[in-house]
């Protein structure tokens, strides 16, 4: 199922995914992976099974492969493989050194700086890379203007596959391919269900959806 979590600043979207990534343990209630508490899943085995982007994401300086399969014996045509899909392959087809091109200039001369957009996409292929059955991206598209970002949803969601996947959100740009939408409202969940729906129902998620498009059709 692919979840598309929305609600303005503040709301707990951002708290709901550190509890999902055990960075936070709940004071009340649980969250469970098929009926087994994730705190009774030792932190090895449970973080083979998510795979998250933060907005606040990290990428070293690191050749594309190393960077994205964080593994000396990468594979390196999957990696140009996830490139294509989301379109950083650009940034090395045209290298000699291809995936082994660094990201930075810091220990090659050859080395290339990825644009901010950029970098967010070489943490969302790290993310695929993984191969994990759930996965979770908390803001991944922030640094992309609202084509790019369309693009990319478009993309994840048809190389997810079979996977999990949760989105944070501010913009909607997947709300309307995604299979339910959470609308969380000063910590709770105000609204839930799929596009249609909620347009129909005419909360607070309608009135985020057409404000936001109000600036691309004027």
């Amino acid at each position: 199922e692919k979840l598309i979590i929305v609600g303005k600043n503040v709301a707990g979207k951002t708290t709901l995914i550190k509890l999902l990534c055990k960075f936070y343990k709940p004071t009340e209630g649980k969250i469970t992976i098929n009926g087994e508490d994730i705190w009774q899943i030792s932190d090895e085995k449970y973080y083979k099974l998510i795979a998250t982007v933060f907005q606040d994401f990290q990428n070293f300086a690191f050749s594309f492969a190393e960077a994205i399969a964080l593994d000396d014996h990468a594979d390196h045509k999957k990696i140009e493989n996830i490139a294509r899909d989301i379109g950083l392959n650009p940034l090395f087809d045209t290298s000699s050194d291809g995936v082994n091109t660094y990201i930075t200039k810091n220990f090659s001369k050859n080395g290339i700086e990825p644009s901010g957009g950029e970098a967010q996409k070489i943490a969302i292929a790290r993310a695929i890379y993984k191969n994990a059955p759930i996965l979770i991206l908390d803001e991944p598209t922030a640094s992309l203007d609202a084509k790019a970002e369309a693009e990319i949803y478009q993309n994840f969601f048809q190389m997810s596959g079979n996977k999990t996947t949760i989105f944070v959100s501010h913009r909607l740009a997947a709300s309307t391919i995604a299979d339910h939408i959470a609308v969380f409202v000063d910590g709770t969940i105000a609204e839930y269900g799929n596009h249609k729906a909620l347009m129909q129902k005419n909360g607070v998620y309608a009135e985020m959806y057409r404000k936001q498009g109000e600036g691309y059709t004027r």
